[in-house]
């Protein structure tokens, strides 16, 4: 449940989300502590901050010490620059498709930063450069073997005979992203970090920028100049290596509705389930895939009940669930809360259930509104 100090009595009469705030800057200090001599630490707040808000998370992490942001497009970072008009935001998903140098204004309007994924996409920021007078900023994202984004090994090699073309680009950091930092015996990460280290040294007046969540906790040698993390800042945990990160997010339902059931009534669409002894008590609160409760989750996820961890019986509908609450069947009422997600459920051990990873688990949930937010 939401811990004593933090409760109130703003929580919301039906489903409820509440975010830790101080959680939130708390994994921005665990972070800013495991850096190498000389690295700094960027935000990545894309998706909402993994569902959690990113208006409050950024203000959070500028409060924190952060001074540079990363967002998914250019719909996310116009969506930043609403509250936060001068912080540095780049965009992960570099010009986003756009090909023509008009449609591609917003940026530089707006001092919106681009990845450059592509030859083409250094090419068409140059000649905004031009076009403007400016000297225009941006990221050079290069591949080393993601094979998703970024510049690969031919076109690295084509930009590195021209770069003296793109005199009208400052750009900031070269970047590239980790694809398996989370298995530490995994020998991709070593095979790209020399792959990295063949680019900074082509590139050397070009901070350095590889490591992501996973990739903080590796080993400090990937933090180069600057990482990103993401997750990691939001309380998942991606590595054995990472320390335990605070929990953000606290999901809570009340009871709508209690039932004394008798073994082998059915329970929910398809009567998938059927009680299993007389005498059983089932709970039903207002969650659902709707609201970001996986389906999957139907008879086999768990929710704590006053302390207790209670399963999910019968299918996840639109909008409820239905829990077997017998072990606290002296102490429940209706109206109590039911934790689904918080110290007890936390998002790893949820997306563990559901067959998933947390970031699923805490993008889906943060459709959900109202909010309430913890200082």
């Amino acid at each position: 449940m939401i811990p004593a100090e933090h409760e109130s009595t703003e929580i919301s009469a039906g489903l409820s989300l509440t975010v830790d705030l101080a959680a939130v800057a708390e994994n921005y200090r665990i972070i800013c502590q495991h850096l190498a001599k000389g690295a700094t630490s960027a935000a990545v707040v894309k998706a909402d901050s993994y569902g959690l808000g990113m208006e409050e998370c950024s203000r959070t992490f500028h409060q924190a010490g952060c001074r540079f942001f990363f967002v998914t497009s250019l719909d996310e970072a116009l969506a930043f620059r609403k509250t936060q008009k001068d912080w540095p935001v780049a965009t992960l998903h570099g010009l986003g498709g756009l090909r023509n140098i008009h449609d591609i204004s917003a940026y530089y309007q707006n001092n919106i930063i681009p990845c450059l994924n592509s030859l083409e996409e250094v090419r068409l920021w140059h000649a905004a450069a031009k076009q403007t007078g400016q000297r225009l900023p941006a990221l050079l994202h290069v591949d080393t073997g993601m094979s998703r984004l970024g510049l690969p090994p031919e076109e690295f090699s084509q930009f590195k005979e021209h770069r003296g073309d793109f005199s009208g680009i400052a750009f900031l950091y070269v970047i590239s992203h980790l694809a398996c930092a989370d298995e530490p015996d995994n020998p991709v990460t070593e095979d790209q970090y020399k792959k990295f280290c063949a680019i900074k040294e082509a590139l050397p007046d070009i901070p350095g920028c590889l490591a992501n969540s996973a990739g903080v906790f590796y080993d400090p040698k990937l933090h180069f100049d600057m990482v990103r993390p993401g997750a990691a800042l939001y309380g998942l945990q991606l590595s054995p290596r990472q320390p335990e990160m605070q929990p953000c997010l606290y999901l809570t339902a009340p009871v709508l509705q209690l039932r004394n059931l008798n073994k082998g009534d059915p329970v929910g669409y398809g009567s998938t389930w059927r009680v299993k002894k007389n005498n059983s008590l089932i709970a039903t609160i207002p969650a659902g895939y709707a609201q970001g409760y996986l389906r999957c989750l139907g008879n086999k996820g768990r929710v704590y009940v006053h302390g207790k961890e209670c399963p999910v019986v019968g299918r996840v509908s639109m909008d409820l669930v239905t829990i077997d609450v017998t072990e606290v069947a002296d102490r429940i009422k209706c109206g109590d809360r039911v934790e689904i997600l918080g110290k007890n459920r936390r998002a790893d051990a949820v997306a563990a259930e559901a067959g998933t990873i947390g970031y699923e688990i805490l993008t889906s949930l943060g459709k959900i509104r109202p909010r309430l937010y913890l200082r």
